[in-house]
């Protein structure tokens, strides 16, 4: 049998109005829009994202879109130093598929187009999330700031205030350091105070520092993205495939 999964990388700037629409169906089976916001003008600010600079994977089951996601990549110098700064946007993976090593390494795959045609620059991650990709970064990123952060050192405080009115303009917060997000996620069943997993712990952490997340602000995040942080995501998502494979053998010899 034929594998099912199946992987595509592309320059964003190539994909056809079509194929975005597809995305964009399937994105809104993963977040609603709130009331304030229409699906014109929902389309109009998703379909402007991929204009910018980057890279998209997509992932097909059996034809069907199952996941994507979106890495923007652009240059620009802060306070004298040059930077490339790495945007990430709508990750987003079907339900069956949860847990999956696909992901990271799919996002990884086209983070590392984006950065290879900037070897001089130092690199930074940013973006705005919900409790799913922040847990997701926390298992393996190191250092991770959001705005609270009381370890977040003076230059990171800047450069993150610099992106995120950038990226999120009006929409950003800059006392709480989150965003006003045109969705609203879709809450599944939240962990019990008493829940001792490292999950659980990343979840709490993440309600604390954007109680307001339920109705629609995402926190705004920043990390250095190095040599050592590409290869924990890429051990981490090999430790995921063989773990998968190992579960998958017991369930067929169990």
């Amino acid at each position: 049998m034929k594998p099912s999964l199946r992987s595509t990388f592309r320059r964003a700037a190539t994909i056809s109005d079509d194929e975005l629409r597809e995305l964009w169906r399937f994105r809104l089976e993963h977040v609603r829009l709130k009331p304030t916001v229409t699906p014109e003008r929902d389309w109009d600010s998703f379909s402007a994202d991929f204009r910018w600079p980057g890279w998209v994977w997509i992932l097909r089951d059996h034809g069907r879109v199952a996941g994507f996601f979106l890495q923007r990549g652009v240059p620009l110098t802060f306070e004298g130093r040059p930077l490339l700064c790495l945007l990430p946007e709508y990750g987003f993976l079907a339900k069956h598929l949860r847990g999956h090593p696909v992901l990271p390494l799919g996002s990884l795959a086209i983070t590392l187009a984006c950065v290879v045609r900037h070897p001089l620059r130092s690199k930074w991650v940013a973006a705005s999330t919900y409790p799913p990709g922040y847990i997701a970064f926390r298992r393996v990123i190191a250092p991770f700031y959001t705005l609270r952060d009381p370890s977040l050192p003076a230059w990171e405080k800047r450069l993150l205030l610099h992106l995120a009115e950038k990226v999120s303009a009006a929409s950003f917060d800059a006392d709480e350091g989150t965003v006003t997000m045109r969705t609203v996620p879709y809450v599944e069943r939240e962990p019990s105070p008493e829940d001792p997993s490292d999950s659980a712990r990343l979840y709490r952490d993440y309600a604390a520092a954007n109680p307001q997340w339920k109705h629609g602000r995402g926190l705004f995040f920043l990390f250095p993205l190095s040599a050592r942080t590409l290869t924990r995501v890429l051990l981490n998502g090999v430790e995921r495939t063989l773990r998968g494979g190992r579960r998958a053998r017991s369930s067929r010899d169990g």
